[in-house]
Formats: structure tokens, C-alpha cells, sequence
């Protein structure tokens, strides 16, 4: 699937970065040097900054290529929280000048402290949002303890706190029920019904965490913070001489290099990996059953689907739509999405019904779903109703519903509805030049779907901004 990945270039306000380089600092020479004006006069935090890229050089050159990547990943966090609200102060005292300073403070700690290799998940593990300490106890059983430590602008934003006992499952994570610290104190007993359910898994050198909660829950706001990958300290279950490589479940492209958001999640989680892997494989597949018209439409989708899957990330890591805390990093929210997307592909592309004559059934693509089946209660008559959307943008959705049958190839009906024609094996949904009165903000629903069999779990009937 590697081959029709597409290389979105991202302009942020940090230098691109480059395999095995380090991270750039502040911006004070490049085009978005005026955002960064104060900072770049600043001589502690200048001195800083320069030690933080040196450091974090050092400990790129010291891991893996795929530890390095995820490094990266971290360091560009780090920058994104600086390069927003932070960016212009007044005056030494003013408390955006002192959170610069204490979160490089931090950062160079973590760098400096970072251990090269990790084969266990017993000791200490950081990243640019938070802290996992992680102590072995008896039968199997780890205790965790992790705290979110980003160092955003707003110092009212809740840290949290959570404790967890995880052990191996059968599918190859540690997990377990969480619970929060509150004040302080953890609770004796971590209670099986907890919201929260922590998961943690090694990847190349790294300890990638998964927290699972119930978004209702609010005791602990920032707990989805916990999702990411952390790097193991000095201290940790490490070793400085091993021939065996690092656990890795690498999906079908190549790590080491990986630049967009999407790719790089995938890298990180063991489970996103293999998702993938599958996805490649189900995907071959598919353009060996099809024709090679309809397999030529399949790439189109396929290559569109791949580019979605950084929009929809970067969309909810910083989601526009909750004004609140959009400046933070939700990175549980954001891989979530990715999931669910890789999930969806997949029962996508195992299920295609290329053999399907007529209209009626499930038809699926890569920004678009229609479902047409009989009116039970009206012969002849047919009920359909469907959506479309534009991946990333909150805004954009088209929802659809009306009653018909088909005639002379179309779908006739009294209600606005998106016109139907069948191409090879797929069904091409609308082709209007105007706004359609159906569908808010966007031009037109068009569209080109595959058919795909009944109970493929493509989430058709979910609301989600995807």
C-alpha cells in the first residue's frame, strides 16, 4: 500500500524536519520569523534552545531509526506548544517568558536523561505530554503510574493523574483498569468498572500507551493525553550492549522515514501496524477479483482514502471544534479516528461484493455511503439514505434520505435526492454543478462507491466528525 501513499507537505511553524536531524528550534530567520520575534532576542531562551537541539541530536544519533522518527514526532509536539500561545511576551516576568523556559527546562532534563535501549517496560518512560513510571510486581503483574506534564500556555488547564495494574492479554498488550489520583493519593483497590482502561505495548524503544475512557467522565480532563509514545529513561529496564533487535511490528512502509501524522501514528502502535499490514494485503486482493476499469477505480480510491487518513488525524489531535482546549494535544482522539478509519477500510476491502447486480445494498467509499434496500412495507418502492463528507473539515457533511424506486437506471423520487448511475462495478452518486439544498457547505455530494456486502462493520450508522 506504501506505493500510493501521498506526501502531503506541512508547512508548521518549526523547520521541516529530516531523517536523522534534529528538530529545529524557533523560527528566526525563515518566513515565519515574525512570530517568534520576541523569543529569537531573548538570550536565556535562545541559550536553551540551542542546548535542547543538541541534546536531542545526540540522543537521535544514540536509538534506532524508528525510536529517532517517534523522537522527532515528540520534539515537534514540543515546538507546537511553544510556537502557539507562547510566542510574544512582554517583559522578563511575564509568565509566557517563564513557561518557555521551564517547559525547555523540561525538555532538556527528559534528552538528557534518555537511555539509549530498553528491553523491559520496568523503570521510568517520558514524552513531550507526560510521565509513565512503571514497577514490576508479582505473577505477571506491572503497576503504572502516569502523569500528564505538558506545559501548555494556559496554567489553569487540569494536570492528571492516573495508577494502573496491567497484565498480559491474549492479544499482546499489558492492560488493565485505571484509576485516578486525586490529591495525591491513590486509591487501595483500582475498581474493574472503572472508566478508564490503560494499555501499553513496546515499539522499536519505546513504550507505546493507549488509554481508553469514557469521554462523559471529566474528573480527569486530560487523561486522553496519555496516548502516545514514551521514551525510556536512564534507569529503566535497559541495555547498553544487545544484540537482539528492538520488538517492532512494522506496517507496509518504511518507518524510519515516515513524515505525515498518519504514517507516523501508525508507527507507533503495534495494532494500527498490523491494521495496515492487512489493509495491503485485503487491498491486493481486491484488484486481482475486479475488472480492470473498476480495479483502476479502486487505486483512485485507495490513493484518496491514504491522503484522508492525515487530514483526519491532524484534525482531531487539535480539534477546531472544541474551543476550549483545542491548543492541547489530543492524541487519544486522534488515534482513535485512525482506528476506526483502518478498521473501516479493511471490513471495506475484505467484503467488497463485485458479483452484486443492481442497486440495492451497502455502497461504500472512500468520502461517501449509501445504503439502498426494498420498502417492506411499499412493493416495488425502495428506501435510501446516505452521507458524505469531507475528511477534516468539521463543517462539511451531506446527509441524504428519500423514498423511490429505480427507473431507466436512476433513482426516481419526489425528494431532493443525489442522482444514482451504475460504472463497471461501482455506483457514481450525484453530479450536480449548484449546492444541493440537502447538503450544507458543500458544492455537491458527487461521489463514486463499491459495492460491499451486508454486516461489514463500516460504521454507516455513526455521527462522528470523521
Amino acid at each position: 500500500m506504501n506505493c500510493f501513499r501521498l506526501l502531503l507537505i506541512l508547512v508548521p511553524v518549526f523547520a521541516v524536519l529530516t531523517p536523522g536531524t534534529a528538530a529545529a528550534g524557533f523560527d528566526c530567520t525563515g518566513k515565519n520569523a515574525d512570530q517568534f520575534t520576541t523569543i529569537c532576542h531573548d538570550a536565556e531562551i535562545m541559550r536553551l534552545d540551542r542546548a535542547v537541539d543538541a541534546s536531542l541530536t545526540r540522543a537521535q544519533r544514540a536509538v534506532d531509526p524508528v525510536t529517532a522518527m517517534l523522537l522527532r514526532r515528540d520534539q515537534s509536539w514540543v515546538m507546537e506548544i511553544v510556537g502557539g500561545a507562547y510566542a510574544q511576551f512582554n517583559g522578563a516576568d511575564d509568565p509566557r517568558r517563564q513557561g518557555i523556559i521551564a517547559l525547555l527546562q523540561q525538555r532538556l532534563a527528559m534528552l538528557d536523561h534518555m537511555a539509549s535501549r530498553a528491553d523491559g517496560i520496568a523503570g521510568e518512560w517520558r514524552n513531550a505530554l507526560g510521565t509513565a513510571t512503571v514497577a514490576a510486581r508479582p505473577n505477571g503483574v506491572f503497576h503504572v503510574d502516569g502523569r500528564t506534564k505538558a506545559l501548555y500556555w494556559d496554567g489553569d488547564q487540569p494536570a492528571c493523574a492516573l495508577a494502573a495494574d496491567i497484565k498480559l492479554g491474549d492479544d499482546g498488550w499489558l492492560s488493565g483498569p485505571a484509576a485516578v489520583i486525586s490529591d495525591g493519593k491513590e486509591s487501595t483497590a483500582i475498581a474493574s468498572d472503572s472508566p478508564f482502561t490503560l494499555r501499553a505495548r513496546l515499539q522499536a524503544n519505546t513504550l507505546r500507551v493507549v488509554i481508553a475512557h469514557n469521554n462523559e467522565n471529566f474528573s480527569c480532563q486530560p487523561v486522553e493525553s496519555f496516548t502516545a509514545s514514551y521514551f525510556p529513561m536512564v534507569g529503566a529496564s535497559t541495555a547498553a550492549v544487545s544484540n537482539t533487535p528492538p520488538p517492532m511490528t512494522a506496517p507496509s512502509f518504511t518507518c524510519a522515514t515516515a513524515k505525515n501524522s498518519d504514517e507516523q501514528e501508525i508507527c507507533a502502535d503495534p495494532e494500527l501496524a498490523e491494521k495496515d499490514v492487512a489493509i495491503a494485503a485485503a487491498y491486493n486482493d481486491a484488484l486481482h477479483r475486479l475488472d480492470p476499469k473498476s480495479a483502476e477505480y479502486l487505486r483512485d480510491d485507495e490513493r484518496a482514502w491514504v491522503a484522508g487518513n492525515k487530514d483526519a488525524y491532524d484534525s482531531q489531535i487539535h480539534a477546531a471544534w472544541d474551543k476550549q482546549s483545542y491548543f492541547m494535544h489530543h492524541t487519544d482522539n486522534a488515534r482513535h479516528e485512525l482506528y476506526l478509519r483502518l478498521k473501516e477500510r479493511l471490513a471495506m476491502l475484505k467484503n467488497l461484493d463485485e458479483k452484486r447486480e443492481g442497486e440495492a445494498g451497502l455502497w461504500v467509499g472512500y468520502n461517501a455511503m449509501l445504503a439502498i434496500a426494498p420498502d417492506k412495507d411499499k412493493p416495488g418502492m425502495l428506501q435510501a439514505a446516505g452521507h458524505k463528507w469531507e475528511t477534516g473539515n468539521w463543517k462539511s457533511r451531506c446527509d441524504f434520505a428519500a423514498d423511490g424506486k429505480m427507473a431507466g437506471g436512476h433513482f426516481k423520487t419526489n425528494d431532493e435526492f443525489p442522482k444514482l448511475a451504475l460504472d463497471a462495478v461501482t455506483l457514481t452518486l450525484g453530479d450536480e454543478k449548484t449546492q444541493p439544498g440537502y447538503c450544507e457547505r458543500m458544492k455537491s455530494p458527487k461521489a463514486r462507491l463499491f459495492p460491499v456486502k451486508a454486516g461489514a462493520d463500516v460504521g454507516f450508522n455513526d455521527d462522528r466528525i470523521r
